[in-house]
């Protein structure tokens, strides 16, 4: 698009995302460079801000807290998920958002088993058989905070390890981001 169209609301060459941004920010945008510089800076936020959004909506509905299935269904969906998404976008995440979603995957399936649990007397008890001292199994079990808050306390993360995750095999974003940028062939 040239500078003489910047000015006509039929012009063919500007994708949907162009006509939008010029109609939001009509008032602020007084130059083609200035309409360009705005296109750029929004597809950058879509491009790396809202898919990690995108995938953390799709994860919550995917894991939510009302259907009763089992733990290894709620392990296996987001697994297939996960591996989708990050063969598809996994190129243009940082590290750090990588470890990020990581944690709040865990957290998110940990909060699910404490759903899942319902009553104090079963949480205490599958707290001591995770290997949570029995004091601790109790202080939490007896809780009535959220389940959300519940799992991130230090027993629910010494009982519902990473390792944990490992053994029912649940997928890490961090060692699909490594195999991704890293791979083994590469020299």
């Amino acid at each position: 698009m040239n500078r003489d169209e910047w000015g006509s609301s039929e012009s063919k060459g500007f994708s949907d995302i162009s006509r939008k941004v010029r109609l939001a920010d009509g008032n602020n945008i007084k130059s083609w460079r200035a309409g360009k510089r705005v296109l750029a800076s929004v597809s950058r936020y879509l491009e790396s801000k809202l898919k990690v959004q995108v995938f953390k909506w799709e994860l919550k509905r995917i894991t939510r807290r009302c259907p009763g299935l089992s733990i290894v269904s709620r392990i296996i969906r987001p697994k297939q998920y996960i591996q989708g998404w990050m063969a598809h976008y996994g190129c243009g995440l940082k590290f750090d958002d990588a470890v990020r979603l990581d944690g709040w995957i865990r957290r998110r399936l940990r909060m699910c088993y404490w759903k899942q649990w319902r009553k104090p007397r079963r949480r205490i008890r599958e707290l001591i058989k995770l290997g949570v001292g029995k004091r601790e199994a109790i202080h939490m079990g007896m809780s009535r905070k959220s389940y959300w808050r519940l799992s991130k306390t230090l027993a629910t993360n010494i009982g519902l390890s990473n390792a944990h995750f490992e053994k029912n095999v649940l997928i890490c974003v961090r060692r699909l981001w490594c195999k991704i940028h890293h791979p083994a062939t590469a020299r």
